[in-house]
């Protein structure tokens, strides 16, 4: 959706309703920030914290929350051409923040609702009933659907899906069926190196954006492994200074595959005398 406004819709903002507290920023509002070069300050692209919320409801302010959580966007969507906002996370037993919360926020906000049914673990049967179910209660909230999507779904059920929900341009209930990408659940090196705090002795970001696809310890000869290897790995070997020359120097022809990458243990970086 980010990727389409931006290129269409003028001047774009971002924007989330709740947020969860965390001693850093949302990874989202950053990612949506320096992907579409978002110049708002950060603290603007939020309505409210988690916590603050659930004791505003807790101390039966409900309305208060909406309050603040509509000057916030107001001020915001006042220096846009367009927002897209984001429901919130839902975390362990929130359940005031599940469907009821997003459509009366989208209400007030005066957005249109574009709601995602999960496809992924589930049957065909499954999945038109969570849509069936959705339909009643878009009506029930008297929400303005932009489309609805089935987000996940293996590729075998795609297209008695697509089939079903094939509808008219100008349908009330557009419903769009989207596959399952196994890319977009891999971690990247870089995701991997932020949460083990390593610092990178070789690559940029480009290196660090390689997705992992399988992880393998190195510990066989060279020859050995590298009849193991597959495209998307990351390596943790701890063998000696020889072992990772070879292996550096087989693996820099093109004739093997691309490795995300290698991992190695702060004790044995010193013991090979490598500089981070």
């Amino acid at each position: 959706m980010m990727d389409m406004l931006s290129g269409y819709a003028g001047k774009i903002g971002f924007f989330r309703p709740i947020i969860n507290d965390s001693e850093s920023k949302d990874e989202l509002i950053q990612l949506i920030r320096h992907r579409y070069h978002i110049d708002f300050p950060y603290e603007s692209m939020y309505g409210c914290q988690l916590e603050e919320a659930q004791d505003l409801i807790n101390r039966d302010k409900y309305n208060e929350l909406l309050t603040r959580i509509l000057i916030k966007f107001r001020t915001l969507s006042a220096q846009c051409d367009n927002v897209l906002c984001l429901g919130p996370n839902y975390v362990g037993d929130d359940s005031i923040f599940e469907f009821d919360f997003n459509a009366e926020v989208a209400n007030n906000l005066g957005c249109l609702i574009m709601p995602v049914v999960q496809g992924h673990g589930r049957k065909n049967y499954q999945i038109i009933d969570a849509v069936n179910r959705l339909r009643h209660a878009l009506v029930e909230s008297d929400c303005d659907l932009f489309a609805s999507i089935i987000n996940g779904v293996e590729a075998s059920q795609v297209e008695e899906l697509r089939k079903r929900y094939s509808h008219q341009p100008d349908s009330t209930f557009p419903v769009y069926v989207v596959p399952s990408e196994p890319s977009l659940n891999m971690l990247s090196v870089g995701n991997i190196s932020r949460q083990l705090d390593a610092s990178i002795l070789s690559g940029d970001q480009q290196t660090l954006n390689r997705a992992v696809k399988h992880f393998k310890i190195a510990a066989m000869q060279v020859p050995d492994f590298l009849e193991h290897l597959e495209e998307g790995d990351l390596n943790y070997a701890q063998r000696s200074r020889g072992y990772y020359s070879r292996l550096f120097n087989v693996l820099s022809f093109d004739n093997y595959p691309q490795i995300a990458g290698l991992l190695l243990t702060a004790r044995k970086i010193q013991r090979l005398g490598l500089s981070t």
